[in-house]
């Protein structure tokens, strides 16, 4: 089974990025404010799900 990765946010606008995983090819979606951002798509397991918060905190800077 290929292994699962974060790619790198993208920005798309100010605040917004965007990022691929793989294996499945699908797009997260991140959108931040000055004390708080929210993820659009946590992955499809717990694991998937903490690599993806890891990876949107660092590139915010801010908690989800």
């Amino acid at each position: 089974m290929p292994q699962f990765a974060v790619g790198e946010f993208r920005p798309i606008a100010e605040g917004c990025w965007v990022a691929q995983v793989d294996p499945e090819g699908a797009n997260i979606g991140l959108v931040a404010g000055s004390e708080s951002a929210v993820l659009i798509d946590a992955g499809s397991s717990p694991a998937h799900g903490l690599a993806i918060r890891e990876a949107a905190e660092a590139v915010a800077g801010v908690p989800l």
